[in-house]
């Protein structure tokens, strides 16, 4: 491998699975430290990052966050919503 090619996640990692699934659209951390921003950005392609706005609307709404309550996220692309109503 030459000094300008990237380097590469071994196949079997959640890092590779990042970039495989690729493109994302928005950046959320899936386990500490590994966020889908790994994934190569298209031209095309912009991340949002809508998580604080998200967390501080669910709060003004459930003071004691979702827990107990049940969440739908339809189509937002990777989950993000999921991850942060659970974090809510």
């Amino acid at each position: 491998m030459n000094a300008d090619s990237p380097v590469q996640p071994a196949p079997d990692t959640v890092e590779a699975e990042i970039i495989r699934l690729a493109p994302w659209h928005l950046d959320v951390e899936l386990k500490t430290g590994v966020t889908t921003s790994l994934a190569p950005r298209g031209e095309t392609v912009s991340f949002a990052d809508p998580k604080r706005w998200f967390v501080r609307e669910v709060t003004s709404v459930y003071r004691n966050g979702l827990d107990g309550k049940r969440f739908l996220d339809c189509a937002c692309n990777c989950g993000g919503y999921s991850f942060w109503a659970k974090s809510a």
